[in-house]
């Protein structure tokens, strides 16, 4: 039993403010907590409705939103009389201090030579550390040495990481502690 039939009840209500841009997969398992069965089985519904080899791009578009319009009401701003004011956007530079610059310098010289190690070879001392989690840590060090800090210290806890890697990001997670502003 899956755990959306597992839910006691009457009506769901689900909003968003954002748009869905899941795998075909995760739309299957939504509408089958709505209702079970709308969409067959799992095995059905791929067969029927997602591209092979792209879990993100549908077939029978058509067939699929008759069945989707019988659960879910979907609205975009221009369907309804909002009006919002104008988003204005603005870039903010700021100067950071020489110790945030070492330590965005330090993360970023990690990140790039370890993403070339992942990326051009099967290279198992690299095993513990993807593609995805060096992006994370990219952004997170973008953003500040307090954001960066725990992941820093969480991969430098990793049994599965080389002694040096690992020596590498606590040295890393610690300057991101001395970081108080």
């Amino acid at each position: 039993m899956e755990a959306g039939q597992c839910l006691a009840k009457k009506y769901i209500l689900m909003l968003t403010a954002t748009p869905v841009q899941n795998n075909l997969d995760e739309l299957h398992n939504l509408i089958t907590v709505l209702k079970p069965g709308q969409l067959k089985t799992r095995r059905e519904f791929k067969r029927q409705f997602v591209t092979r080899g792209d879990p993100r791009l549908p077939q029978n578009r058509g067939e699929l939103r008759a069945l989707l319009a019988d659960v879910m009401v979907r609205n975009t701003r221009s369907q309804v009389s909002i009006h919002l004011p104008c988003r204005r956007a603005y870039t903010i530079r700021l100067q950071l201090t020489p110790a945030e610059q070492v330590l965005y310098d330090e993360v970023s010289t990690f990140v790039r030579e370890t993403l070339r190690i992942v990326e051009s070879t099967e290279n198992q001392s690299c095993k513990g550390l993807n593609r995805f989690t060096l992006q994370i840590l990219q952004r997170e060090i973008g953003s500040s040495a307090l954001a960066a800090q725990p992941t820093l210290k969480t991969l430098s806890a990793r049994d599965n990481l080389p002694t040096e890697q690992r020596a590498t990001l606590s040295r890393l997670a610690e300057q991101a502690a001395q970081i108080t502003h």
